[in-house]
């Protein structure tokens, strides 16, 4: 059996994905990479949460680019993930 998403040829492991889409599906809650940004605009970019523009200054880099979050966005995201697995563990 082929993985249900478009132009993936590779073989189904569970729930119809491959093994690269179930886990990005477990990970990001959604099928798309998580998006690694290089400096292109001088101006900054636009978080892919808040949808606000920011300075470059607002993101982390990576070793090869940008998150696509913003800072406070990533950090936010971390103390709710946070928040949930220590109420899960309970």
């Amino acid at each position: 059996m082929i993985c249900t998403v478009d132009k993936c040829e590779k073989e189904v492991q569970a729930t119809g994905l491959c093994v690269t889409h179930y886990q990005r599906m477990r990970r990001n809650g959604h099928l798309e990479a998580r998006k690694i940004l290089t400096e292109q605009d001088p101006s900054g970019r636009v978080c892919n949460k808040c949808d606000e523009h920011k300075p470059w200054t607002e993101f982390y880099k990576r070793q090869n680019g940008y998150f696509a979050e913003c800072k406070e966005c990533f950090k936010e995201s971390r103390r709710l993930r946070y928040a949930r697995l220590k109420t899960a563990s309970e």
